[in-house]
Parts: structure tokens; C-alpha cells; sequence
């Protein structure tokens, strides 16, 4: 719609589309500035539009001097600007040096999201957030000198793969001490992800205040929503319910993240990684991740993130400190055996119904049930509820939507019964919960007598229905 109004129009159209929302707007602007018109724009799939902005870019010369740091390599850049590494001669020191790109260093919203963010990280001093050394201004360049790191982000390391637990629950611990030391100063981060988290020999480094923003406990002006419905800022699959819906944030919304990242790091994949930014907000605001298991430190650690991954702000931790008081007690439990950590399918087996009342076979209804239950019971990647807890759901016609929700499970096996003759006809299905998803359904025939046949190859069926990862002595 912006690109189909007269250029003159365009700054004012944005600027009420946005509502306020300054790192939108710088965006959209940055988009609006890299094409050249409408019919290339509506016409050209959304992926060469990407590319073509990239093409688009000026080369990066980089600088020999700027104010007293003399420029030596270039690190990295990111959406606002450019990082560089660079020589305090007058320290003697290694520094990094941020400059804020020459494209927008006329536009006063990219100007004071670089200031802002100067300020907010200038209020805190903490060996777990990068130090910044200087802010100012040379030869009309914004620039903001910081530490220099040795070591690499969490995405980079997550890119080999799953981290130890007893490292991550480091990672973790020392994430929410920096976090605590933000909110004590009235910060929320609002962009905790892993490439905001630098990994050094002595300890991690938070990074990057671009979107952090004052907040208060009590609602005020400083702790408006931040986005409008549809509007997100920040990065999708470490938000918060309350952050995509453009709602109250505060202390518990950065509590939420690490418990995203926490969960990415033990099971090597996001709780929330989904193909579309919309099934992305669809599984962080009605889906919770799969639990995990492995050791009883794992199902310790598990509980710390499920807590913290809560729908509602006001199930979560109440505080990074809180989070990190239970988070400490992880290693209590751990040995030193290293174990992967894996999502465990919490999974319940209702009685059968029969549908004809048989003298017979009326014992199957529940034995069945629980033979099936104890013989799946041994699997690791399996939490199986009991039979005592499904038996009142007996003889009714199952919703297996509020069952699941009542016994907190994942997964539900519901079945029928006919004896025709000599034989016994069971009908099953696996159904998957909370949308109530068929997973597997199947028809089997076997004599009278011979049930525990039945029994074997339904338990058989219903591990490689759910792919349940198996041991060698499983």
C-alpha cells in the first residue's frame, strides 16, 4: 500500500501504519528505499525481492580512522549498522567499534534507536553483558565502541548440534544473571535469542540493546504494548504469547526466551520451529513443546523450561533470579554421564468398549488396556499414565480432547471390541492431542484365545506410529 502512494506521501503513511513502532518503520523504509517500483515489487516473487536488496547494498569500504580508533577489519553487520574491529592506540587495546550505517544515519528513528540503545547498555556494568567503552560521534558517524570478544554466538554453536546438559545449564545460569542485572535497572531485553548470546572462555556475553525498552511493574507509559495486532518485533520463535499479541511486557517476557533457548539448547532444535511465521505464533500461543527426558536431571532441568515457556506471564517464573534458584538445582541430580536429552510423549490407553455385552470377553475392556500400558511402560522416550487413572473414563463414549487436558498427556489409544464367533474384532485408534489429530487407526481380527497376540502387535503398531526412538535393550 506505501508503494502504490506518491513518494511525498509515503513517510506520513508509515509513520500512522506503525503506530510509534520505530524499528518497524526503520524497516520498512530501508525496503521501501532498495525498490525501485511498484510493478518490480508486486510482480517479483518475495525471494528475488530479498535478493535484489541484498544486490542493492553499498559495498562496505571500511574506514581507516574513525575518531580516535583506527579501523583494522570488518566482524559483521546486522540491520542498523556495521561492526568493526578496530585499535584504541591510546589504551593500547583491541575494541569493537559500531557505526551505524551511512543510510540511515539521517533518519532521526535509526538515530535514536543507536542512542537508546547506548544508553540502556551504558546503565549496566556485569561480567555477563558486553561493555561499552564510548559512544559518540566523528565526521558525521555514529559509532559505539564496545569490548571485543573472543569466542563464538550460541547459534554458532548450536549449529553442531545438542549442548551437554551440565554446559547449557551453565549458558542458562549465566543468561539469567545478566537478565536479573537488566531488570534490576528497569530493562527488558525483548530480543533474547542465541545470536545475541556470545559464548568467551570466561563466561557469556549479552549482546545487542536495539529493542530493549524501559519497563515498570505497574502498568504505565514506559510499558505500553509495543506492537500492533499482525506487527511483530523481535524474533518470532523466542517470543512470548504476551509480545506477539502486542501486549504488557515486562521481566517475564525475557524469562519466556530463555526458556526457549534452554529447550533449543538440551534438544538441539526450537520448541517452536515451524515452517511459516504463522504456525510459528500458532504453536507458541496453543501448542506446549514435547517434554523432555533422558536422566532425572534432564526431567528436572524439563520442568525449569516448562514452567518458564508458560502460556500466561503469571505461571512463569516471577523473575530471572526465581528461574535461576531452580535452575541450579538441575545439577544436583546430574552425573557425570553424558546423555542426550530427548522429547518424552506422555501417553495414556483407555479401557475398550465393548460393543456387545459378552460374558467372555467383558475382562478384556481393562485387561487389555493394561497390558498394553505395562508393556510400553519401559520405554524411556515413554511416560505411560496408569490404568487406574483411565478407568473412569470407561464404558463412555471417549472426548478424548478433555481427557488428554485432565491427564495431561499427549497422546491417547482408544479402541471397541466385537466377538463374531471364534473370533475377537478390535478396533483402535491413536489420537493425538489437543487438536484431536488421528495419528493411526487399524481394523485387527485374531481367535478368542488369542489375545495376547493382539496385545503384541498394537503395542508394536504404536511405537512405530509414534517413530519412538528405541534402546538397544528395549
Amino acid at each position: 500500500m506505501a508503494l502504490e502512494r506518491p513518494p511525498h506521501e509515503r513517510e506520513g503513511f508509515l509513520n500512522a501504519q506503525c503506530h510509534g513502532d520505530e524499528s518497524l518503520l526503520l524497516e520498512l523504509e530501508s525496503l521501501l528505499r532498495r525498490t525501485p517500483s511498484v510493478e518490480n515489487f508486486l510482480n517479483e516473487p518475495a525471494l528475488a525481492v530479498a535478493a535484489l536488496a541484498v544486490g542493492q547494498s553499498e559495498p562496505t569500504v571500511i574506514p581507516g580512522q574513525i575518531g580516535r580508533y583506527r579501523v583494522t577489519s570488518k566482524l559483521g553487520e546486522g540491520g542498523m549498522g556495521v561492526v568493526y574491529e578496530a585499535m584504541d592506540d591510546r589504551l593500547g587495546r583491541a575494541i569493537a567499534l559500531k557505526v551505524i550505517r551511512q543510510d540511515t544515519v539521517n533518519n532521526s528513528i535509526a538515530r535514536e534507536r543507536f542512542w537508546r540503545e547506548a544508553r540502556l547498555a551504558a546503565r549496566i556494568n556485569h561480567p555477563y553483558i558486553c561493555q561499552i567503552y564510548e559512544v559518540g560521534e566523528a565526521d558525521q558517524q555514529l559509532f559505539m565502541a564496545m569490548e571485543r570478544l573472543d569466542g563464538e554466538s550460541l547459534s554458532a554453536r548450536l549449529d553442531r548440534g545438542a549442548v551437554p546438559l551440565a554446559e547449557a545449564v551453565r549458558i542458562g545460569l549465566e543468561v539469567l544473571g545478566a537478565l536479573d542485572a537488566l531488570h534490576s535497572c528497569g530493562i527488558v531485553h525483548r530480543d533474547l535469542k542465541p545470536s545475541n548470546i556470545f559464548l568467551t572462555r570466561h563466561g557469556v556475553k549479552l549482546l545487542d540493546f536495539g529493542l530493549a525498552r524501559p519497563f515498570v511493574d505497574d502498568v504505565g507509559e514506559t510499558n505500553r504494548p509495543l506492537t500492533q495486532p499482525g506487527l511483530i518485533v523481535g524474533t518470532p520463535k523466542y517470543m512470548a504469547p504476551e509480545q506477539l499479541q502486542g501486549s504488557v511486557i515486562d521481566a517475564r517476557t525475557d524469562v519466556f526466551a530463555t526458556g526457549a533457548i534452554l529447550y533449543e539448547m538440551l534438544a538441539g532444535y526450537s520448541p517452536f520451529e515451524a515452517s511459516t511465521l504463522a504456525a510459528t505464533a500458532n504453536k507458541i500461543l496453543h501448542t506446549d513443546p514435547p517434554v523432555l527426558g533422558g536422566s532425572p536431571a534432564i526431567a528436572t532441568a524439563d520442568r525449569v523450561i516448562h514452567r518458564a515457556l508458560a502460556k500466561a506471564p503469571a505461571q512463569r517464573y516471577p523473575s530471572a533470579a526465581a528461574m535461576a534458584d531452580d535452575l541450579r538445582r538441575v545439577l544436583d541430580s546430574h552425573d557425570d554421564e553424558p546423555r542426550r536429552a530427548r522429547a518424552v510423549t506422555r501417553f495414556v490407553v483407555l479401557p475398550f468398549r465393548l460393543l456387545r455385552p459378552d460374558p467372555e470377553i467383558d475382562f478384556l475392556a481393562y485387561s487389555l488396556a493394561d497390558v498394553i500400558a505395562t508393556s510400553l511402560s519401559s520405554l524411556e522416550s515413554l511416560v505411560v499414565r496408569s490404568s487406574l487413572a483411565a478407568v473412569r473414563f470407561a464404558a463412555e463414549v471417549p472426548d478424548v480432547t478433555a481427557i488428554a487436558k485432565e491427564l495431561d498427556v499427549d497422546v491417547v489409544l482408544t479402541g471397541t471390541l466385537l466377538r463374531v464367533g471364534d473370533q475377537l474384532r478390535a478396533n483402535v485408534q491413536l489420537v493425538e492431542a489437543p487438536a484431536g489429530t488421528l495419528i493411526w487407526s487399524d481394523t485387527s481380527q485374531v481367535a478368542v484365545g488369542d489375545f495376547f497376540r493382539l496385545q503384541d502387535d498394537l503395542s508394536r503398531r504404536i511405537v512405530e506410529s509414534l517413530a519412538l526412538p528405541l534402546s538397544g535393550r528395549e
